[in-house]
């Protein structure tokens, strides 16, 4: 392997890492609400919460296809 293939993956693999947590940020600040928790009724936590998990597992299911 040569430097230059090292470096690729090196660079490749923080690139991963930065765009994962920055869709993270997105998904927690496009799911978050104005109001306070307080504010909201427990199934509307629930349905919150259950709109967070599938918006995530949608994130990461469109990240690989990215690769290609």
């Amino acid at each position: 392997m040569n430097m230059n293939q090292i470096i690729s993956m090196v660079i490749r693999i923080i690139m991963r890492r930065i765009l994962g947590r920055g869709i993270d940020a997105g998904i927690n600040m496009a799911t978050r609400r104005r109001g306070s928790k307080q504010d909201l009724a427990p199934e509307e936590r629930e349905r919150a919460r259950m709109a967070q998990k599938s918006a995530r597992k949608a994130a990461k299911l469109t990240r690989p296809m990215g690769r290609l």
